[in-house]
């Protein structure tokens, strides 16, 4: 699988979708939040055009971004100094 940098309109799009989330985050706890992400990745991996992208492969891609997404978040912790743990 190949492993690509996002583009600057991938970005822009993710930070659309944080901002969502950042709306109803007084309404849906985190695990509804993961649960309803969960299942609209579901519902893409249907989408998908099967041609292309077989179901294993598009639950590769959906393995490595949680893998990456996770590895940043941590690393990003670990860079911030004060708080409390």
């Amino acid at each position: 699988m190949k492993i690509v940098a996002p583009k600057e309109q991938h970005e822009a799009f993710r930070l659309k979708l944080i901002g969502l989330f950042r709306q109803h985050q007084y309404t849906v706890d985190a695990q509804e939040m993961l649960a309803i992400s969960s299942y609209f990745v579901g519902q893409l991996i249907a989408l998908q055009d099967q041609r292309k992208v077989t179901p294993e492969q598009a639950m590769q891609i959906v393995q490595a971004n949680l893998a990456e997404g996770n590895r940043q978040v941590v690393r990003n912790l670990m860079e911030q100094t004060g708080g409390m743990a």
